[in-house]
């Protein structure tokens, strides 16, 4: 007499799938959290946006999928192990396509036939049907990135602070570079109100529109006029320059002379007492 537990053990296996299914709900529940954080948003509505196609895309690639496991079935399933059946066929044409084909068991098993079916099968397989996937997902990532561009905040803590930081930092930046006085024309002056001013007295406003003015003046003129209005002009620069240079000889005798003779005062006064 035994006790015949298979009917346990086999229950006891769909049991532990069960568990297993729904210990992967579970962690599928965690997307409904991700979905809170931008980038992980970004992939959801990546993955959102490309599912029609995928779905049209998975279709067709196990399609062929299986078209290749019934190929391989019937021209190698007495040579080739991995192909002994249609179950293991298309188990082992699935992993052909991430963990690569043995070249060599192919054309050992078929001459002709072996090297084309390889070829085929890397073909569509491989080089068709994994780009068209990988294209449809990047796809919809530039549509996502396109339509959501500047509307998503930064949602993990660190970096929203130091984006705030640094906005803050740039908008002080702007506001010191606005509320900076205005540079003091060469030779000019600056009013109470800070705008600067001509050695005349005319803001530059005024010196630019009456330049201006002079100009078409000038063009007016004939070439007598016109060379003495300019000789004029050289020697009123001149006179300036004169009232210039002769300030500067009047700073110098006023200042730097006593100085320099104080100087030359003492230097004779430690030489005599030397």
């Amino acid at each position: 007499m035994y006790y015949n537990f298979a009917d346990t053990i086999y229950w006891h296996d769909v049991a532990e799938g069960m568990a297993a299914w729904c210990a992967w709900l579970v962690w599928f529940r965690t997307f409904k959290f991700l979905n809170e954080l931008s980038w992980a948003r970004l992939i959801l509505q990546t993955l959102v946006k490309a599912a029609a196609p995928l779905i049209g895309l998975v279709l067709s690639g196990f399609v062929m999928l299986l078209a290749f496991a019934h190929v391989g079935l019937v021209a190698f399933g007495t040579q080739i192990y991995d192909l002994r059946t249609f179950g293991v066929a298309v188990s082992s044409c699935f992993r052909y396509i991430f963990s690569g084909m043995r070249y060599d068991e192919f054309q050992l098993a078929g001459s002709f036939l072996g090297p084309l079916y390889y070829i085929a099968f890397k073909v569509w397989m491989v080089l068709i049907m994994v780009r068209f996937f990988v294209a449809v997902i990047l796809d919809a990532y530039r549509d996502v990135m396109e339509d959501q561009r500047n509307r998503w905040n930064l949602s993990f803590p660190p970096l929203q602070a130091l984006s705030e930081d640094i906005s803050n930092w740039w908008e002080d930046r702007k506001g010191r570079r606005r509320r900076k006085p205005p540079q003091r024309a060469f030779g000019g002056i600056v009013d109470s109100s800070g705008k600067p001013q001509t050695l005349s007295g005319e803001t530059l406003d005024q010196a630019a529109s009456k330049a201006k003015k002079d100009e078409r003046q000038m063009s007016e003129l004939d070439a007598r006029e016109m060379y003495d209005v300019l000789q004029g002009r050289v020697t009123a620069m001149q006179e300036h320059m004169d009232l210039r240079i002769s300030n500067i000889e009047k700073i110098f005798v006023t200042t730097v002379a006593p100085l320099v003779e104080t100087l030359d005062i003492l230097v004779k006064q430690q030489t005599e007492n030397a």
